[in-house]
């Protein structure tokens, strides 16, 4: 069974120009998607076609590839860098600070010290 056979299809036009050059691109849409991107539109009070043009951008923006660190062999905490800070404990404490050491341990003390306070204040 042919899964396209499902849907009814709806053209959409989309018409957008980049820098001097007019372009026109149709895009096929299923009617639930028409149906959707209609109703948002018409809630933000803009046309459908500039709705699914400023979707489409966020979309894209948000997925773009980084090609300059494209193949390199990077940590979590290189990626995450420039989104949050990110400090070396070996540059204040010597050795590191071992935070990550034995965490489970650490909380477990926490849990039952807290829970000794808490029966002792009673």
């Amino acid at each position: 069974m042919n899964v396209s056979q499902n849907f009814e299809y709806v053209p959409v036009f989309l018409d957008y120009s980049l820098s001097t050059k007019e372009y026109a691109m149709q895009i096929t849409l299923t009617a639930d998607i028409e149906n959707n991107l209609t109703h948002y539109a018409k809630h933000q009070g803009i046309r459908p076609e500039l709705l699914a043009l400023n979707v489409l951008r966020e979309w894209f923006a948000a997925h773009s590839l980084d090609e300059s660190s494209a193949g390199e062999d990077e940590s979590l905490a290189d990626y995450l860098a420039d989104h949050i800070g990110v400090i070396s404990s070996n540059e204040h404490i010597p050795g590191g600070a071992q935070m990550s050491k034995d965490c489970g341990k650490k909380f477990a003390e926490g849990m039952l010290k807290k829970r000794q306070n808490e029966i002792i204040s009673k």
